[in-house]
């Protein structure tokens, strides 16, 4: 079974909702919620403890794999920069990110889609682990 746990800020208070066993409908309707404002974070976790999660909006995301033996895995964008920074809110949180770790929609929903689906990561997308990983 899968989690899916997203926040709604109003101002400085946060509520944070959960779906248990979401569809992916539901999963990809929540991720293209996002908008650095108000939403800013999908958080999906298995039963295996792996947590995925989408942060950003506005076709800029950040997208995470923290898997349950502790492995931190970042979605690339392959057409990034590893010096330019973006600015991207996720968290609720603004934070500046390399550009090559700044995906657009297309490439954030088909990496969820794939985690939601099969549990795994899409195996046609690179991914960055961080150090110590």
């Amino acid at each position: 079974m899968l989690t899916m746990t997203f926040d709604d800020w109003r101002g400085f208070d946060v509520n944070a909702q959960t779906i248990n066993d979401p569809s992916w409908e539901e999963v990809r309707n929540a991720i293209e919620s996002l908008n650095q404002q108000s939403r800013t974070e999908v958080l999906l976790q298995s039963e295996s403890g792996d947590e995925f999660l989408i942060g950003g909006g506005n076709d800029r995301f950040i997208v995470c794999l923290t898997t349950a033996d502790d492995r931190n895995l970042t979605l690339v964008n392959p057409s990034g920069s590893g010096v330019v920074k973006e600015r991207v809110v996720a968290s609720g949180q603004p934070g500046d990110f390399r550009s090559n770790i700044v995906v657009r929609l297309e490439a954030a929903l088909r990496a969820a889609k794939a985690f939601v689906i099969t549990g795994t990561l899409a195996a046609d997308q690179t991914w960055e682990s961080a150090k110590g990983s």
